[in-house]
């Protein structure tokens, strides 16, 4: 059996977004040519899509061992690394084709994430070097310019943009969302919107909830749901709303939705312990904020949260611990040094000795911290 045309079905299914489709009729021709390259691609792209990077992965590394030499197998497999966070795997197979502007746009994204701007800079203009109106590059420079809240300068360069690419207008809708421009926000977003995807329906959502129209966020980010149900941020921002809107119940599942997709999102393991603790159910919500820190012991918001917990159930010792890790991170967080000070106080009921070492330290190491400098005075008595 030819296994060309069930193979452009299911081509033709992906670009329709009919992933289930398409995922069939690649599979039927994977069963009869195992090392169909393009059917193995395929698999690879419908499993990206469906947030499946392992499965992924491993179709688009079958794929690279058998054809090393085309450049999609290998591009696709780079994007798929740079999903999981493995950024210079990613690199690695990039590197090959650095002369085509998309890889090399891509790689500027890459340099990015890995907070080296200036590489990526370079990534970009190099591009742009070639192609003073490559759009990727252009919105890679644009997203620089947000991170530097240089706002009109990622305005100016996303409109150098010639064609109105999806893309274009949902950096347009971001970058107005960011400075307050909600009505403007809502006109780029729908129109990149007409190319249906479940990051601009988040965008769109993160804009009515921020304008105060909760309502129409949850439907946006339900939109998102309906476009890719393995959309971990479109449950985690929907948790947010009805968080907000004090619907905790509704909001602890959301979270927990978001978790069965990703478990390593550390916002939607942070803010499901906010949800939890706020429910009454602490000792869960104790178990989230652990399992954040895990993920990223610098997290600043679990760090003082947790500390706050444990300071409410009387562990000074551990809470004091924590606020001390927040104010060597030099987070500006409102009251730190009020509870800080709560806390050692509480500490000296049980273990003076343990709380005028604490003391001490905190005035070595923030010597203009007037609440250190009392709190010492005041132990030292």
């Amino acid at each position: 059996m030819n296994s060309d045309a069930p193979l452009d079905q299911a081509f033709d299914a992906y670009n329709a977004r009919r992933f289930d489709e398409a995922e069939h009729l690649v599979r039927a021709v994977l069963a009869l040519s195992p090392q169909h390259g393009d059917a193995l691609y395929l698999l690879g792209l419908i499993a990206v899509q469906s947030g499946a990077l392992s499965i992924a992965e491993d179709a688009l590394y079958q794929a690279v061992q058998l054809y090393p030499d085309i450049a999609a197998y290998r591009c696709a497999l780079a994007m798929t690394l740079h999903k999981q966070g493995r950024l210079d795997e990613a690199l690695e197979h990039y590197r090959r084709y650095a002369s085509d502007l998309a890889v090399l746009a891509q790689m500027g994204l890459i340099y990015l994430n890995k907070n080296q701007e200036s590489t990526a800079r370079a990534c970009f203009d190099k591009a742009l070097s070639f192609d003073k109106a490559h759009p990727e590059s252009l919105i890679g420079l644009a997203q620089i310019h947000i991170m530097r809240r240089r706002w009109k300068m990622a305005e100016q360069t996303l409109h150098r943009i010639a064609t109105d690419t999806p893309d274009k207008w949902y950096y347009l809708g971001h970058l107005y969302r960011r400075t307050k421009r909600f009505a403007a926000a809502r006109r780029a977003l729908d129109k990149a919107l007409a190319a249906p995807h479940e990051s601009y329906w988040i965008e769109r959502g993160r804009t009515e909830w921020e304008d105060g129209k909760t309502d129409a966020a949850l439907v946006c980010f339900q939109n998102a749901v309906r476009l890719n149900p393995y959309a971990a941020a479109a449950y985690y921002y929907a948790g947010r709303v009805q968080a907000d809107g004090g619907r905790l119940d509704e909001a602890v599942d959301s979270y927990r939705q978001a978790l069965k997709r990703d478990d390593d999102f550390l916002e939607a393991h942070h803010y499901l312990a906010e949800a939890l603790c706020r429910s009454g159910r602490a000792p869960e919500g104790l178990e989230h904020y652990h399992r954040a820190l895990l993920l990223n012991p610098r997290y600043v918001p679990s760090l003082f949260q947790l500390a706050a917990l444990l300071e409410n159930i009387g562990e000074f010792e551990e809470a004091a611990g924590l606020y001390f890790n927040v104010l060597s991170l030099k987070a500006r967080v409102p009251r730190l040094s009020v509870r800080l000070a709560k806390t050692l106080e509480g500490l000296a009921k049980t273990d003076l000795k343990l709380a005028r070492k604490l003391a001490k330290g905190w005035v070595k190491n923030f010597p203009a911290d007037k609440r250190a400098i009392c709190l010492n005075n005041q132990l030292k008595k």
